[in-house]
């Protein structure tokens, strides 16, 4: 057996042993399908069992907004039932492995560093694909740590063929427009400007109007509007916010 491969196997007995722990019939993730009496805490605050409603899924890792994907893409697209390729940038293991072993896709995992689902390295704002090349890009929460925002998403467009869908997520603020300055270097700075060490901008209410510029016809599905019942079994929140951006058929 590969060293690789039995590093790997290591890595999983800890998560095996927490899925254990919290297994129950309170929630579920819909990615991995383990149930569970409770989810992790988003920070790991409280160590490695702390509990919590909408956090980690203790068996695939994955977070509140990677659930609310898949639930998205498999009750509002046919990614379960046509034949299409996609391509997913910066993924998440636990989301990117689920699509992977999906009989109807054609994966293409893409990010700056190897990882569990990536197959390619590339750089969103400068993918290496030809023009027309994918059906599907799935691109969470990645917008906002490039600095070339707009680039990245005219690279999305040019990727996708015509009638394609990118499905597109960062965090978004409704009540004023989009707050950014690529110049701030200092990551504490960046943290209390925008969020996130690592992020440049928080978006706001002109966020479809960028997508928009680039091409895409774009509607907005709100986390707020999902049913108590949805978020209470999958452990979602309501703030996970999906842009359905489609290239049209024509110019």
């Amino acid at each position: 057996m590969r060293t690789d491969t039995i590093a790997d196997s290591m890595k999983e007995v800890p998560r095996i042993l927490r899925a254990c722990f919290f297994h129950g019939t309170q929630f579920e993730c819909p990615i991995c399908e383990w149930h569970l009496r409770s989810f992790t805490d988003r920070r790991n605050r409280g160590g490695l069992f702390a509990r919590t409603p909408d956090g980690y899924c203790p068996r695939c890792g994955t977070k509140a907004r990677h659930r609310r994907m898949w639930l998205y893409l498999s009750e509002n697209t046919d990614i379960l039932t046509r034949k299409q390729r996609l391509l997913h940038v910066a993924p998440r293991p636990g989301l990117g492995k689920r699509l992977m072993k999906l009989e109807t896709v054609d994966y293409v995992g893409i990010g700056l560093k190897p990882g569990p689902a990536i197959t390619s390295l590339a750089d969103v704002s400068s993918l290496p694909m030809q023009d027309n090349t994918f059906d599907m890009v799935l691109c969470m929460h990645v917008l906002e740590h490039v600095i070339e925002d707009l680039q990245a998403m005219s690279e999305i467009f040019r990727v996708l063929r015509p009638n394609g869908v990118a499905l597109i997520s960062f965090p978004l603020r409704l009540d004023q427009p989009t707050a950014e300055d690529v110049t701030v270097r200092d990551p504490a700075e960046r943290k209390r400007r925008f969020g996130e060490r690592g992020h440049y901008r928080w978006y706001g209410t002109d966020a479809s109007d960028r997508l928009r510029s680039v091409g895409f016809d774009v509607s907005l599905d709100l986390g707020s509007n999902l049913s108590d019942e949805h978020r209470a079994r999958y452990g979602l929140r309501t703030d996970e916010n999906i842009f359905h951006c489609r290239k049209p058929a024509s110019p």
